[in-house]
């Protein structure tokens, strides 16, 4: 039985199997002392060996920290990205959510209603043109209200800011 990486206790908890993208499944643990959830560092390191990974993931992370870090200080605080492809740009939304922790069905459903908004005419970089598109669209209170979290979170992605219109949600 493995120990916990956090605080070494052997007090676990089988939490479970994780599906790995090419349909494997390794065991999960819970820690019954400071409760956390991990993969038995053993089985990790053979998956990474079988698959040539270099690094672990929390490496990864921290060197794309460092350089993103590293970027915005030589060039100061700015609105725009230097691509300025739809994907692109959706696409590091959608990594700047998973490193904050947000479900993947969450970050789904956020670039699904950013990606419409710029189809329907909205200037991503512009707050008072997304504000226009959502207040035109006919859609429920509840959907435009996600559209202003989704936007919302967009903003906190590149440092931007912005006034929010209010939708209530229908009782």
């Amino acid at each position: 039985m493995p120990e916990c990486p956090l605080c070494g206790s052997k007090r676990l908890f089988k939490d479970g199997k994780r599906r790995l993208a090419d349909g494997r499944k390794v065991q999960r643990f819970l820690c019954r002392d400071c409760g956390y959830r991990f993969t038995d560092p053993r089985v990790r390191q053979t998956l990474k060996v079988r698959s040539g990974i270099s690094c672990s993931a929390g490496e990864m992370l921290r060197a794309l920290k460092l350089e993103v870090e590293k970027e915005k200080s030589e060039s100061g605080p700015q609105m725009r990205e230097t691509t300025s492809d739809l994907k692109s740009i959706l696409f590091n939304f959608a990594w700047h959510l998973k490193k904050r922790g947000y479900a993947d069905s969450t970050i789904q459903s956020q670039t699904k209603i950013l990606r419409v908004l710029a189809r329907r005419g909205a200037d991503l970089y512009e707050p008072e043109s997304v504000k226009g598109v959502i207040a035109k669209q006919n859609w429920s209170s509840s959907r435009k209200r996600n559209a202003v979290y989704a936007y919302t979170n967009f903003l906190k992605t590149i440092g931007g800011k912005w006034d929010p219109p209010t939708y209530e949600r229908p009782e």
